[in-house]
């Protein structure tokens, strides 16, 4: 029998941005890749492609949150606590965490509070100068680089308040 751990490890979404050919993928939890449609890249302006990635990381983060409670239904571990057992302090704080990420490179930013309202810079140019395949790394790597970040703030946050 699976854990709970292999199951969301197993977890693998593929979204496509609504009326483009720009994909996000999701694997093994903390890796993602981008993929963009044949000839869909040069086409593209830093800002339009900004928020077309906004877009994939809105879609992942809602995707990822559908398979992991239904992971946790199937596993007979879903847990609801009262009011009077929630530690508010941690509640506040989760909700205002933000976390960030950026390609060694400087080209792409991601950032998002409590993975919501997520913004992705991109510098300009970038689309002119620098080919897809190059582009597509510096987005993983910005993209991994959020989410160590957003799981390390959880890790300290469950620590400082919930220990």
């Amino acid at each position: 029998m699976d854990t709970l751990a292999e199951r969301l490890d197993r977890i693998h979404l593929r979204v496509r941005v609504p009326g483009m050919a720009i994909y996000g993928e999701l694997s093994d939890r903390r890796r993602i890749a981008i993929s963009f449609g044949e000839d869909t890249y040069p086409w593209m302006n830093e800002p339009r492609l900004e928020q077309a990635l906004a877009v994939v990381a809105r879609l992942l983060t809602a995707g990822w949150a559908q398979e992991y409670h239904r992971a946790m239904r199937n596993s007979g571990l879903e847990v609801s606590l009262s009011p009077d057992l929630r530690d508010d302090d941690y509640e506040q704080a989760r909700a205002e965490l933000t976390a960030t990420g950026a390609s060694a490179d400087g080209l792409v930013t991601i950032s998002a509070v409590n993975l919501r309202d997520f913004a992705v810079g991109i510098t300009r140019g970038t689309i002119r100068e620098v080919p897809e395949r190059e582009f597509v790394a510096s987005a993983n790597e910005a993209a991994a680089a959020f989410l160590a970040d957003h799981m390390a703030k959880i890790r300290e946050l469950q620590h400082r308040h919930l220990s």
